[in-house]
């Protein structure tokens, strides 16, 4: 797409070829701001954001977060409040083009859309892709941030039918520790979040606890939600070999919310 303005990616990455910087796509009144997971890059939210602008013409953001397409160590000194900072900064830029904004984001980007929808009612709907509200390894980061700089993670060439991860090739544990102060936060704000909401689950996620996405579709306070959990997909549910329904479903579900300039 020639209307696509981004930043490039320094090679220190997991599939660096590809561009993973800061995206947006100009667009009509209606907007869309997408967060990515942690370690990635906003690789992971591109084809969604494709669709949605080739089907709804909307404004698509998708900002590169604090710590990710540089290096792990600086990741690893990257606090949870400078992605709220910038998630912050993104969804305040986006209302200066946009009446409606909808919000998503994948794993801990899921968080970042709860968090932003705690603050800003005003907010039109979520779409969360494998939330990261859980993950079992964490206590094991917390213990072991004091000895080790990082984990290893199991990355293997892009599997036919998938699209392209690009991130990190290590979990840095005191940023995961991180992460996890921010889950803290995120499930404090569950009970006062009341935009409609649709929630993936892949059934198959080896990274978060499942049940990460049901506590948050039974904890919310939306009169709208619904929860979809796919049963062979794994984490990175927007890069799966089952992308196609869920950006349809995204789609729909985005069509279905009324739009205040109508």
């Amino acid at each position: 797409m020639n209307d696509i303005q981004s930043t490039k990616m320094p090679s220190d990455l997991f599939n660096p070829q590809f561009d993973g910087g800061s995206f947006f796509i100009p667009g009509s009144s209606t907007g869309v701001l997408l967060f990515h997971g942690f370690t990635a890059t906003a690789l992971e939210v591109r084809g969604l954001a494709e669709y949605l602008h080739d089907h709804l013409h909307c404004t698509i953001s998708a900002p590169l977060l604090p710590g990710h397409g540089t290096s792990p160590e600086i990741l690893a000194g990257t606090k949870y409040l400078e992605w709220i900072e910038k998630a912050e900064s993104a969804y305040l830029e986006m209302t200066r083009w946009c009446d409606q904004i909808f919000i998503g984001g994948e794993s801990m980007g899921g968080l970042l859309s709860l968090y932003l929808a705690s603050r800003h009612p005003e907010i039109a709907g979520l779409m969360l892709f494998a939330p990261a509200l859980i993950i079992p390894s964490m206590s094991k980061a917390r213990f072991f941030q004091y000895f080790f700089f990082s984990s290893p993670k199991k990355l293997t060439p892009t599997l036919p039918g998938y699209l392209p991860w690009q991130g990190y090739r290590v979990n840095p544990l005191k940023a995961v520790v991180e992460l996890g102060r921010f889950q803290d936060i995120v499930m404090k704000e569950l009970p006062g979040i009341q935009q409609p909401m649709l929630v993936f689950q892949g059934l198959q996620d080896e990274t978060i606890d499942i049940n990460s996405s049901r506590i948050i579709v039974n904890t919310v306070g939306s009169g709208v939600k619904d929860l979809v959990e796919l049963e062979n997909c794994g984490h990175c549910i927007l890069l799966d070999n089952q992308r196609e329904p869920v950006y349809k479903r995204a789609l729909s579900f985005i069509k279905s919310l009324p739009d205040p300039n109508e």
